[in-house]
């Protein structure tokens, strides 16, 4: 896990061509509960004509049990008009997240603007495993970019499936570092553990807005708020913050 890690961070640094640091607090208040759900993260990411990559570390906070994590994002183009997606969490011995969040996806252009997507994940909670399938497509038009996602637990008896819905609007140059602003939409099954420990699937459905954009120089900031109505885990969320650009 640890060659992993170092390789999706020093990899995209032999081509980056822009940098940013950033840091940000989430949190999430728990409907007739007392619990408020905390994730601090600092990130470095680097971005480049054919490579772009995130490392981060952090610290969640869920029913006054906290675990530390890392994790890493990597985007690298594999040919012309085919990129992925790898990705990884590692939160050793937590008890109220996944310890290890493993994904990888593959994206083709089809042409005018089409692109389609498929890929898996893997969450290891401390109870249960978690294997998630997922297929997508999206379309680009103009600074508009919409994408549309179905994902499914082929191991559970009931086979749980989710679809979301993204709308963003890029403001300019600068991919995932620049200024853009989007709305998304979810609704069917996540995987979330409970205040007893375990993990479940739970039926779930959640709207939420972010945006980011550059304040002063090379400085930038984001916000983001949402609701997730889940029954007794229902929870409007709240994000900020601020990033670093060079």
């Amino acid at each position: 896990m640890r060659t992993l890690l170092a390789l999706l961070l020093l990899a995209p640094a032999a081509r980056s061509q822009t940098w940013a640091a950033t840091a940000s607090t989430a949190a999430e208040a728990v409907h007739q509960r007392d619990d408020l759900w905390t994730e601090s993260r600092a990130a470095v990411t680097a971005q480049g004509a054919r490579l772009a990559g995130t490392a981060e570390a952090g610290w969640t906070e869920r029913y006054d049990q906290g675990a530390a994590f890392v994790g890493a994002d990597l985007y690298p183009v594999l040919t012309e008009g085919v990129y992925a997606n790898v990705r990884s969490r590692w939160a050793p011995g937590s008890d109220v997240t996944a310890r290890l969040d493993l994904g990888a996806e593959a994206f083709v252009a089809l042409g005018r603007g089409w692109e389609a997507s498929a890929g898996g994940r893997r969450l290891a909670f401390a109870d249960r495993t978690v294997w998630i399938a997922s297929a997508g497509g999206a379309r680009y038009v103009g600074p508009w970019y919409l994408r549309a996602q179905v994902s499914a637990v082929p191991d559970e008896e009931t086979l749980p499936v989710s679809a979301r819905l993204v709308v963003r609007h890029l403001d300019g140059d600068g991919g995932s570092l620049g200024d853009h602003w989007e709305v998304s939409a979810e609704r069917g099954q996540e995987a979330v553990v409970e205040a007893d420990g375990r993990t479940a699937i739970r039926d779930s459905w959640r709207l939420a807005g972010r945006v980011q954009r550059r304040l002063v120089g090379a400085v930038g900031g984001s916000a983001g708020l949402g609701y997730v109505a889940d029954e007794a885990l229902s929870r409007l969320q709240v994000e900020a913050g601020v990033s670093l650009r060079w």
